[in-house]
C-alpha cells in the first residue's frame, strides 16, 4: 500500500499529460502510486501513457467510456490503495517537493484523517503568479471557508482515502463539484493547510471556468443553489446570501464579457441587494461600467 495515491483524469490530453506524469515521477517523496483514468479519449493519450506504465510499476492506466471528470475521479478512487489521495489535472503539474510537503503537513497533524490543501502557481502566457489560499483558523466557520473564503481546486487537495470511501464526487455536476464535496467533508473532518506553492496550473485559455463562459457561470450558480438546498441546516441566512451573491456576480461578469450588458446590470444589482461586504465597492464600479457610465467614476476606476 502506498502512502499517496495520485489520480489523473484525462480526456484527449495527449499533448500535455506526459508532463503531468513526469512531474509525479520526479517527486522527492517516492511512496506513491499514480492512476491515470482515461475518460474515453479519442486522441493519442493511450500511446503517451503506455511507456510510463511499462517502465514504472507504480503507474496504472484505466480506460473508461466518456463520463466526465467526476466519474473519472471516482473510478480512480475505486482503484486507489493509498492512505491519502491527491488529484492532478492532466494539464497541470506538481513541483518535485509537492508530496514531501504534504507528507510533512500530515505528519505535523499526527497523520489525522481530514482534508489537506496546499498553495500553488498559475503559469500564464506572460508570467507566473503565486496562488495563495488563506488558512482556516480556530473558530472559523468551515462551511464559509470552503464556500467563500478559499476556492480550493481539486489539484490542490489531498484527502484521506477513508473519507473517500463514503464521500465521492457528484457525477451530476461539472462545475463546482469539488466545492460540493468539500462542504460534505468539513461537516465531519478538519481542514489543514500546507503552505508550499507546489501545484502549477497552466492557463491554456480553455479551462471550463473561463470568465467569458456563460454556461460555466450558470452551472456554478446551479451548484451553489444545490449546495444550499442540501446543507441549509448548517448555513446561516447571511452565508446563504453571500454564496448566492457571489454566484450572481460571477454570472454577471460572464454576461458583460459577452457584451450582454443588461443581464450584467440585473445580476450585479441582485448580488448587491443580497449581500453587502468589502467587495461591494468593486461591484458598484462594475455596475457603472456595465451601464456605460464608467466616465463618471474617478480616473483610477475607469477602464481604458
Amino acid at each position: 500500500m502506498a502512502f499517496f495515491s495520485i489520480i489523473i483524469p484525462a480526456y484527449n490530453r495527449g499533448f500535455c499529460i506526459g508532463n503531468a506524469i513526469e512531474s509525479v515521477i520526479s517527486q522527492s517523496f517516492s511512496d506513491w502510486e499514480l492512476i491515470v483514468i482515461d475518460d474515453g479519449s479519442t486522441d493519442n493519450t493511450p500511446e503517451i501513457v503506455k511507456p510510463f506504465v511499462d517502465s514504472d510499476s507504480r503507474i496504472k492506466y484505466v480506460y473508461q467510456k466518456n463520463a466526465e471528470r467526476s466519474a473519472a475521479r471516482n473510478n480512480g478512487i475505486d482503484h486507489a490503495n493509498g492512505t491519502f489521495v491527491c488529484f492532478l489535472d492532466s494539464d497541470d503539474i506538481f513541483e518535485s517537493s509537492h508530496l514531501q510537503g504534504l507528507h510533512a503537513t500530515i505528519a505535523t497533524n499526527s497523520f489525522g484523517t481530514g482534508l489537506y490543501y496546499c498553495n500553488g502557481k498559475v503559469n500564464g502566457k506572460d508570467k507566473v503568479e503565486l496562488l495563495s489560499f488563506p488558512t482556516i483558523k480556530p473558530g472559523d466557520n468551515p462551511f464559509e471557508f470552503v464556500l467563500c473564503d478559499s476556492a480550493i481546486a481539486t489539484s490542490f487537495a489531498c484527502v484521506s482515502r477513508k473519507i473517500l470511501e463514503t464521500h465521492r464526487f457528484d457525477t451530476n455536476l461539472s462545475v463546482g463539484e469539488d466545492r460540493e464535496l468539500w462542504v460534505r467533508i468539513v461537516q465531519d473532518y478538519p481542514i489543514h493547510h500546507c503552505l508550499n506553492h507546489t501545484v502549477v496550473q497552466f492557463d491554456h485559455g480553455d479551462r471550463t471556468v473561463d470568465l467569458a463562459n456563460i454556461n460555466s457561470a450558470k452551472k456554478n450558480l446551479q451548484t451553489s443553489k444545490l449546495i444550499i438546498s442540501r446543507n441549509e441546516k448548517h448555513l446561516s441566512k447571511a452565508l446563504i446570501n453571500r454564496v448566492l451573491a457571489s454566484g450572481y456576480y460571477r454570472l454577471a461578469k460572464s454576461y458583460l464579457a459577452n457584451n450582454q450588458r443588461w443581464n450584467a446590470v440585473r445580476l450585479t444589482s441582485l448580488a448587491l441587494l443580497l449581500h453587502r461586504d468589502k467587495y461591494s465597492p468593486s461591484q458598484i464600479v462594475f455596475l457603472f461600467h456595465a451601464l456605460r457610465l464608467g466616465f463618471l467614476l474617478p480616473s483610477r476606476f475607469r477602464i481604458a
